[in-house]
Order: C-alpha cells, then structure tokens, then sequence
C-alpha cells in the first residue's frame, strides 16, 4: 500500500520510548507502575544511522505510544535526516495538541510528504464530556483543525475511537459515530478505527467499572 511497484519491503520495528507523558484513565500507561522514558536525541540518531548501515530498511516503524512527546528529539530528527540523505519512510503515533504554530505547524506537514506514510492519533470518543472524564484533554475543533489539515498533504492519516467505556451512554456512543461520519466528509483519506475498551487490570477506569 505505502510502497507502489513492490511486492516486498523491509521494514525495520523501533522504540525510540517507553510508556507516554499523558496518563489517560483508559490506558495501561496511567497504571502506577508505568514510567515515561525515551532515548535522548543523540542515541535516537546513533540507532537509526546503525539500523541502516546494517540493514537498508524501506520503512521504520516507531512503535511509541507518543513518538512526538519531546520537540527537542524531533527537530534533530528532521534536522539530522536531511544531513545524513536518509531515505526510508517512516509511520508513528501522534497528538492533536502538538499541532501549534510553533510545533507541528505547515512547514512540518509539508515536510512530511515522501516520508511519513501514515501518522495515528487516538481521539477515543465523539463526545468532549466523556474525552474529558477520560483526561484527554482535546477538543472537538482541534481534532478537526487536525483532520483538515491533511487534506493538504500527501500522508495516510488514522484516527481511532472507543466504544464500551463504562463511564458512556447511548447517546455518547451515536455521538462518537457521528463525529466520524462528520470528519470522514471533511477529510476523505482518513481512516478510523473503532475498537473496543480494554480494561487494565489497576487502572483508574478499571476501577470504575468494577
């Protein structure tokens, strides 16, 4: 699908982090035995310039729950794939918040082009009042703002979405399936997943629910 003409691609599996910064009632990360740490830049650069010495991949999956949760990394990130004639494509996990004008702005997005084949972002419910029980803080309009941003550019774009939470009802749940009928019309090249909740065993929901 990312790869036009080839029936194979290599593709190389990196965490660049462990665990996230934001503690969502509904995530294994808002456990309290879970820690958010990641490799400095300079290590995150030493990898990936060993992983294609040895290994030429066509792709990187960077499987953090948040590869964008320090600007400092990313800006040498880019910084340092310009200088180096990196090639591959990349895809990851991204927020809505980190779309200012002084962090994932126009100039990033262009920027994107040829390189991130497909960027996620977790949106989990269509109603603001059930997001905001969750701790996650976005609003409607930003995720929007998000959505019609890619129209612009050439990059795969996926949102997902919960059902089940214990703390929703009918309403909220015909909420979530209109807020994406809603920005499929916005932006059609997005995609959407709609999964349901998995209860974590300690969590602040689980508690809830129980």
């Amino acid at each position: 699908e990312y790869y036009p003409g080839a029936f194979k691609a290599k593709t190389w599996v990196l965490n660049t982090g462990r665990g996230c910064p934001f503690k969502c009632t509904f995530c294994i990360n808002q456990h309290s035995s879970q820690k958010w740490r990641f490799k400095n830049p300079g290590r995150l650069i030493n990898e990936i310039q060993a992983i294609i010495d040895k290994f030429n991949p066509d792709f990187i999956h960077f499987q953090d729950d948040l590869f964008f949760s320090n600007q400092e990394r990313i800006f040498k990130f880019i910084e340092e794939y310009y200088k180096r004639g990196w090639q591959f494509k990349f895809f990851t996990l991204t927020f809505a918040n980190y779309f200012t004008d002084t962090y994932i702005n126009r100039k990033m997005l262009a920027w994107f082009e040829g390189k991130a084949v497909w960027l996620g972002m977790g949106v989990e419910s269509g109603s603001e009042e059930i997001r905001c029980q969750l701790n996650k803080q976005i609003s409607n309009d930003k995720v929007i703002e998000v959505v019609a941003a890619f129209k612009d550019i050439d990059v795969k774009f996926g949102l997902a979405f919960m059902t089940g939470i214990p703390i929703e009802n009918r309403q909220n749940r015909f909420e979530t399936i209109k807020f994406i009928d809603r920005l499929s019309k916005i932006n059609k090249n997005c995609s959407f997943v709609l999964q349901a909740w998995r209860p974590y065993p300690g969590g602040q929901l689980y508690e809830t629910a129980k």
